[in-house]
């Protein structure tokens, strides 16, 4: 009996994304991004599983119909060049070479060759989901409970711990003021997610500057604040559809926030304030008016303290990080 050949392209897993496949010809898929809003409508990753099939594969990528008529830029435009990624089953990522795949504003195409009973995942961005970062920081506080242990802020709307590990000295008497690093607000930011793991992996470490700030801060990292959307793999929203980074409107006014994750980080914040924040997002490309390797950063306005020590301490951090890194090449957009 001969073997049937198949081809399925799917993103019903972790982190996927793509919605309408639709096959126009052997080996040569469609499908749509799954946006969130006019501003989020750029990522996707789907997988391709070859039961007995081989050649030359071909995916047309296109953006959510849907975002059409909501205002703002709905096409690839300000993604090009864009940034591939492959992975060949449950081996690393890699990044995809440039003859690999085509940008235009209307249409990503990606070629690619796939063999007979392999399995391959495309993604817009280099993708860190949240079962990997669960068992990431439950390594580190399995490992090093001497200087970290990891804690809850609590469950998000689908009831996902949002994981928060929590890096100190014990052994030290210092008073110790607390410092926050927040990543992954919208899903699919990982760069940000890579970056707060890259923190709390550092401030675990034996290094010499890593032992001396356990024992002058307690550093809180919760490098996913929204897993529901990183599971899902929504471009920028919860589960419930609400940005996050929008929804703190009133709060210091004593209004709730709108989004479920944003009221449990509200009240973890302002429970025990903190000195220092450090809150990352990215970019989904290269932007026209970036410095690499970074791409900008947002800085608190002086005129919001009312305290001067506050709105010296703030200038000191500023002026570090405009003369010691690359953070402010954006300095005339944000600052």
């Amino acid at each position: 009996m001969a073997r049937l050949r198949i081809l399925i392209v799917t993103s019903d897993f972790e982190c996927g994304n793509g919605k309408n496949v639709i096959q126009l010809a052997p080996m040569h898929y469609e499908f749509n991004v799954g946006g969130d809003k006019p501003t989020y409508c750029h990522y996707f990753m789907v997988k391709v599983m070859s039961e007995g099939e081989e050649g030359e594969l071909r995916l047309d990528v296109y953006p959510d119909p849907e975002m059409a008529g909501l205002g703002g830029v709905v096409d690839f435009s300000q993604h090009i060049p864009s940034l591939l990624w492959v992975r060949h089953g449950d081996g690393r990522w890699l990044r995809m070479g440039v003859n690999s795949f085509e940008a235009k504003a209307e249409r990503i195409t990606i070629r690619h060759f796939i063999k007979r009973d392999e399995t391959l995942y495309f993604a817009k961005a280099h993708p860190f989901p949240y079962s990997e970062m669960t068992k990431f920081l439950t390594n580190l506080a399995e490992t090093k409970p001497k200087v970290c242990r990891l804690l809850s802020i609590g469950n998000s709307f689908e009831g996902r711990p949002i994981h928060c590990l929590r890096v100190s000295d014990p052994q030290s008497t210092d008073v110790k003021e607390r410092v926050l690093v927040l990543a992954g607000q919208h899903a699919i930011e990982f760069p940000g997610v890579w970056a707060a793991a890259g923190i709390a992996e550092y401030l675990t470490s034996a290094a010499p500057k890593a032992m001396e700030l356990r024992k002058r801060y307690v550093f809180d990292v919760i490098p996913m604040i929204n897993p529901d959307g990183n599971v899902h793999g929504r471009n920028g929203f919860n589960a419930e559809g609400i940005d996050l980074y929008q929804s703190f409107e009133g709060c210091a006014k004593g209004k709730e926030a709108t989004a479920h994750e944003s009221r449990l980080l509200w009240n973890w914040v302002t429970e025990d304030m903190v000195r220092l924040v450090l809150h990352f997002h990215c970019y989904a490309h290269p932007r026209p008016w970036g410095d690499p390797p970074c791409e900008g950063l947002y800085a608190v306005p002086l005129e919001v303290f009312k305290d001067e020590k506050a709105c010296e301490r703030q200038r000191m951090i500023n002026d570090s990080l405009r003369f010691f890194t690359h953070g402010f090449s954006q300095h005339r957009n944000f600052i």
